[in-house]
């Protein structure tokens, strides 16, 4: 505790930036030693909280080994919504089912609409390990519920809104196709972005016209959205409508449609990949690259296809 109890001293009496290397003693706290954490954060000011958290989400990102999940689920309940966000991201590996809790909480009552907008997007995680059975199924249903629910509020912000049916469009619920289609006749080009998204989170087919149409829209982040879900859908019908998107003007749809063809796999996707390794340009070269190393891990050998 001596270490812990220093660091924390020495939290509570900062001004400024605490150097990283003695924040990695704040992985891995005990229930026993929270309470001392809470103490010595209760004692800082609000630069200094953002400061400490912020550091503690790009360490968390930078090394898996850090553990500051304990850190990030006290934090949770902070004054400051932009601590309340920074909190709900530090959390993003975190499977927990006990966060269900404390993430629909701030969904359905918090009073910042970029807090629920946050936990909406957080709970979309959950949302998937439900749908795979990695959750119990009585957890998948107060997720649904607490979605729609926020889906269906009159007074909810259209942020909000379209964040819970991304989330959502992970389950197999029914009215995951008709809440998408009502996104995707959207005039607001977030809202739009949004179902584009949903689409390639239900990884069905029955979106690859829409899809395919959005290639070819003037704007680059329905693009982006229409070619990223092309390749979470992983139809090979898409490979062809993607192959253009290579040279697309906007490096973000670029890179898109590269990872895309490595998620989609096959032979056809392959040669395109190959041919676009030898791109002049550096960082296609690498995005073709690390596109094929997807595609050797996920895509079998053809003579295990065929057993």
């Amino acid at each position: 505790m001596a270490a812990i109890d220093a660091i924390l001293q020495e939290l509570a009496a900062a001004k400024g930036r605490i150097a990283p290397a003695k924040l990695t003693q704040l992985s891995g706290l005990s229930s026993e030693e929270l309470p001392a954490f809470q103490k010595a954060w209760d004692k800082m000011g609000l630069p200094q909280k953002k400061a400490v958290i912020a550091t503690l989400t790009e360490m968390a990102e930078d090394n898996v080994e850090l553990d500051f999940f304990p850190i990030f689920k006290l934090t949770l309940n902070d004054d400051d919504e932009d601590i309340r966000i920074e909190s709900i991201e530090g959390l993003w590996e975190c499977e927990e089912r006990a966060l269900l809790t404390p993430l629909i909480r701030l969904l359905t009552v918090d009073s910042s609409a970029n807090v629920r907008a946050a936990a909406a997007q957080a709970l979309g995680r959950f949302a998937f390990l439900a749908e795979t059975g990695k959750l119990l199924e009585r957890d998948g249903r107060r997720i649904a519920d607490a979605l729609l629910e926020t889906i269906d509020s009159e007074f909810e912000s259209t942020d909000v809104r379209r964040r819970a049916i991304e989330a959502l469009a992970a389950m197999s619920h029914e009215r995951v196709p008709e809440l998408i289609q009502e996104t995707y006749e959207s005039a607001d080009v977030k809202v739009k972005a949004s179902a584009l998204y949903a689409m390639g989170r239900t990884c069905d087919p029955r979106w690859l016209p829409q899809l395919i149409d959005e290639t070819a829209n003037r704007q680059a982040e329905l693009r982006y959205e229409a070619v990223s879900a092309l390749g979470e859908i992983g139809d090979d019908k898409a490979i062809t409508h993607l192959l253009p998107m290579i040279d697309d003007p906007d490096s973000e749809v670029q890179a898109a449609a590269i990872a895309a063809l490595g998620k989609i796999g096959g032979p056809v996707a392959k040669k395109a990949l190959t041919r676009t390794m030898q791109r002049p340009e550096a960082h296609i070269q690498e995005l073709a690259q690390s596109a094929l190393e997807t595609m050797d891990e996920f895509d079998p050998p053809l003579f295990e296809r065929r057993n």
